[in-house]
């Protein structure tokens, strides 16, 4: 990818297995811009960038079927954050996620 966003749109599911990575010049691989959005990890997830939540209600869920591990504190609404401004947080199919860094999140 040249420049820009690997992901973004409205009304958006996806589902994140492999590698995103921002364009060039660009810190933000996935930006959701509006509607009701849901980014779905699968273990495996890499990110090359950062995401943004800019919807109405947009969901960060932990998936999949393998057992995986998450770091809470890459969670917020600073520009430091990987993921920004989710408003819902889940965790969807049959695998087992480990929390780390304690970051509380509603």
């Amino acid at each position: 990818m040249l420049g820009g966003y690997c992901i973004t749109d409205s009304a958006l599911a996806v589902t994140q297995v492999g590698t995103v990575n921002a364009g060039a010049n660009q810190a933000t691989a996935a930006h959701f811009v509006s509607g009701d959005n849901r980014l779905t990890l699968e273990n495996g997830y890499s990110l090359g960038g950062n995401v943004q939540a800019n919807g109405n209600n947009d969901v960060l869920a932990l998936g999949g079927s393998a057992d995986g591990t998450f770091d809470t504190s890459l969670v917020g609404t600073d520009a430091s954050d990987i993921f920004r401004r989710f408003e819902s947080f889940e965790k969807a199919g049959g695998s087992a996620w480990t929390l780390t860094e304690g970051t509380a999140q509603d």
